[in-house]
C-alpha cells in the first residue's frame, strides 16, 4: 500500500497553477460529547490529535470569495489519495462555485479503520462550524467516489445526531454499496477502469476499510447509504457517469433519496467512466462542472457576513506570497502567468430528462440490495435523472464540423 502512494505522488507534481493552498492546517481534533456511533473514539481524544486539511482557492476566486465553503473529501477507496492529488479538481470547483474549499486529509485504511475516516469528517465539520463560527448552512460537502460515501456518512450521522445539517452536497460518482451487487458492475465492466472488488479477498478496499468487521458492517448505513432510510438530507446534486461500474447503486441511491422526500439532481453523463469530472482534460469534465454552478445558483444564498474567515485569508495570503516569491525569483511577474488558453470542446452535452436505466442485482448480489430495488419499483417513477447525451461539436472541425453536425454523425 505504501509503494502504492508512492508512485501517486507522480499525480500530485501534475498540479495546476491556477490557484493557492495554504500550508498544511492541523485541525485540532478535541472531544466534543459526541454520540452515537462516535461516542467511543470521541471519548478516547484527549486534544493531541490532529487531522491535516489545506485550504485551496482559484486564482479568479482570490480576494472576493462568496461566503460558502466546500468541504471536500478526496476519493481513492479509502486507501488511497490526499487533497494535493485531488488540486486540479478542487481548484477549478472553487472557481466554478466561487468558494474557499477546504480539503480534508483523513486517515486512511489499513493503518485505521471504519470509523476512523467519519471521525475525521465530523472534526473537519466542527471545526468550519464551532470554530470559524461558519453557520453549517453556508456549507457544502463534496467528494468523488470514497469521498462521496464519507459525505453520506457524514450527513446521516449529523441528521442521526440532531446536528445542524448542511447547505448542500455535490456527489461525484458516490460509493454507496459497499456489496458490490449491482448489475453494473458486470455491464461496464469491459468500459471502465474500476474493477469488481474480489468479494473473499482480504486486500479489497471494503475489507482493508472495515476490518475484522466486515461482515457486520458492510450493510451498515454509514456504509452502504443506498440502501438505508435517506429522509432529511439537504439537497443533492449527484453526478455518475453512464459507463462506469457504480452506475447503478448511485443510481439507487439517487431514487431511494427522491423518494425520501430529498430534493435531488441525478444527472448520468452517458459515455463518462468513474469520476469523470477528475479527468479535467476531457470534455465531460468542464460541462459537469457548469452544471455544479447551476445547482448550487439554485440553492438558497450564504448567510452574508457570518464566519471568521480572518484567519483563514491569513492562510492564504501566506501562500499567494510565497508563490509570487517564487515567480518573480525566476522572472515572471505574477500578471503575466497565464492560465492555458481553452480549448474547444470535441463534444457537448445536452442533457434529456429520462428514466434511469433499469435497476438489477447481480446474481449473487447482497439480499439488501435487493430489497432496496424492490422498494424504489414499488415506489414508481421518481423524475430526478437527467441524462447528459454527447454530440459532435461542430465549431471543433471546422467545416467539415459543421455537415457532420448537421447530419448528427
Amino acid at each position: 500500500m505504501q509503494a502504492s502512494r508512492r508512485r501517486l505522488k507522480v499525480i500530485e507534481s501534475l498540479n495546476p497553477k491556477n490557484g493557492v493552498c495554504s500550508e498544511v492546517l492541523e485541525i485540532p481534533v478535541k472531544r466534543r460529547g459526541l454520540t452515537g456511533l462516535l461516542a467511543e473514539v470521541d471519548e478516547e481524544e484527549d486534544g493531541s490529535r490532529t487531522v491535516p486539511a489545506e485550504w485551496q482557492v482559484h486564482n479568479e476566486v482570490w480576494g472576493k470569495a462568496s461566503d460558502r465553503v466546500l468541504l471536500y473529501f478526496h476519493g481513492g477507496a479509502f486507501t488511497l489519495m490526499n487533497p494535493r492529488s485531488h488540486r486540479p479538481l478542487t481548484l477549478l470547483m472553487s472557481k466554478q462555485l466561487g468558494v474557499r474549499v477546504l480539503s480534508v486529509d483523513y486517515r486512511l485504511s489499513p493503518e485505521v479503520q471504519y470509523p476512523s475516516a467519519l471521525h475525521d469528517a465530523v472534526a473537519a465539520y466542527q471545526y468550519l462550524t464551532e470554530d470559524l463560527k461558519i453557520p453549517s448552512s453556508n456549507i457544502f460537502v463534496s467528494g468523488d467516489s470514497a469521498g462521496g460515501n464519507l459525505s453520506l456518512a457524514l450527513m446521516l450521522y449529523l441528521r442521526d445526531q440532531r446536528m445542524e445539517r448542511l447547505g448542500g452536497a455535490i456527489l461525484l460518482s458516490p460509493w454507496s454499496d459497499m456489496t458490490a451487487s449491482m448489475q453494473s458492475w458486470e455491464s461496464n465492466a469491459h468500459i471502465d477502469y474500476l474493477s469488481l472488488p474480489p468479494g473473499d479477498s482480504k486486500f479489497s478496499p471494503p475489507h482493508l476499510y472495515l476490518g475484522e468487521d466486515y461482515a457486520t458492517n458492510v450493510v451498515h448505513p454509514y456504509v452502504s447509504p443506498a440502501i438505508t432510510d435517506l429522509s432529511s438530507l439537504p439537497p443533492l446534486l449527484i453526478q455518475a457517469g453512464g459507463a462506469e461500474t457504480l452506475r447503478d447503486e448511485i443510481s439507487l441511491l439517487a431514487l431511494r433519496a427522491a423518494a425520501a422526500g430529498v430534493e435531488v439532481d441525478h444527472q448520468i453523463w452517458q459515455a463518462g467512466i468513474h469520476v469523470a469530472q477528475a479527468f479535467v482534460k476531457n470534455d465531460i469534465s468542464p460541462a459537469s462542472l457548469k452544471e455544479m454552478a447551476r445547482w448550487a445558483e439554485r440553492q438558497p444564498a450564504p448567510l452574508s457576513g457570518a464566519g471568521d474567515f480572518s484567519k483563514v485569508d491569513r492562510l492564504l495570503e501566506a501562500a499567494w506570497k510565497k508563490r509570487r516569491s517564487t515567480l518573480e525569483a525566476k522572472g515572471v511577474k505574477v500578471l503575466e502567468e497565464r492560465e492555458e488558453v481553452a480549448r474547444v470542446p470535441s463534444f457537448i452535452f445536452e442533457g434529456v430528462k429520462e428514466a434511469a436505466p433499469e435497476l438489477a442485482c447481480r446474481k449473487d448480489g447482497h439480499e439488501a440490495l435487493r430489497k432496496a430495488v424492490e422498494e424504489v419499483r414499488n415506489a414508481g417513477t421518481q423524475d430526478v435523472t437527467t441524462i447528459f447525451k454527447a454530440r459532435r461539436n461542430p465549431e471543433a472541425l471546422g467545416w467539415l464540423g459543421t455537415v457532420r453536425g448537421a447530419l448528427h454523425l
